[in-house]
């Protein structure tokens, strides 16, 4: 019976151990598990801490570089609005001095104008009978020279008696050209009479059919004696053609040949 019950007390104390024995190894192997499932949220903790660590510091060398280049840029404005500042001062200053130069230059060129003015006024008026002989030249016309120039040619721009236009357009290309009719109505023959200058130049101050002296008409001084009328026909006589003209004093006409 003792060795019995010595028996059941080994038994159960076998079994006590063996309990014993998975309750600790269970309670290990949580232990375990816990202990690696913390070891491994510290590890991926440390990673990401690394990680946020690698880009803070990328970030900060990216944020001194933006800085640089910032630094470098407002430096380089700076200068380039300096100089900008310098040249648009110095640009003033040399528009300040145009403008004057100009302002003088302007003054100069109003006191020219008003000595030549002067100048010209004096010499237009010594010269004025010349003038209008000149410009009596030129009203004659270009082929006979013997009659006052009445038509104007748009195409050959020469002048012409009615004579001569009839022969030399006549026939030919030059059948087709036009012309202008010269007004010659405000010429009178005769010494001493003046016409002004810029009416004569615009018109040549005669009307068609008549015909002067290459030597007489405005503002020429010839000798000139009347003898006799002729149905309102007036004889002349012009000593630088050295020959005598009619005049007809209504219409303003004048003529070589004697009227009948």
């Amino acid at each position: 019976r003792k060795h019995k019950e010595a028996r059941d007390l080994m038994i159960s104390a076998k079994v006590a151990v063996r309990i014993q024995c998975v309750w600790r190894k269970n309670r290990a192997r949580k232990a375990f598990k816990k202990r690696q499932r913390v070891a491994e949220e510290e590890r991926k903790k440390r990673e990401e801490d690394e990680e946020l660590e690698r880009n803070l510091d990328a970030l900060h060398e990216e944020q001194e570089q933006m800085l640089y280049v910032l630094r470098v840029q407002n430096a380089f404005r700076a200068r380039k609005a300096r100089k900008k500042f310098n040249f648009m001062r110095i640009a003033h200053m040399k528009m300040g001095e145009v403008a004057r130069e100009k302002r003088r230059t302007d003054a100069i060129v109003r006191i020219q104008n008003w000595f030549r003015g002067i100048k010209t006024r004096r010499w237009f008026a010594l010269n004025l009978v010349n003038l209008q002989r000149e410009l009596q030249g030129r009203s004659w016309c270009v082929e006979c020279v013997a009659q006052l120039a009445t038509r104007r040619c748009t195409t050959c721009l020469d002048r012409y008696c009615v004579d001569c236009w009839n022969i030399i357009h006549r026939k030919g290309r030059k059948r087709q050209h036009g012309y202008d009719i010269i007004d010659i109505s405000k010429l009178q023959p005769g010494g001493g009479q003046q016409q002004q200058s810029s009416n004569m130049f615009a018109t040549n101050g005669f009307t068609e059919g008549s015909s002067l002296s290459l030597g007489g008409g405005i503002g020429h001084e010839s000798s000139i004696t009347t003898s006799g009328s002729i149905n309102e026909w007036t004889e002349y006589f012009d000593e630088s053609a050295g020959a005598k003209y009619w005049y007809n004093v209504n219409t303003g006409e004048a003529t070589w040949i004697k009227p009948t």
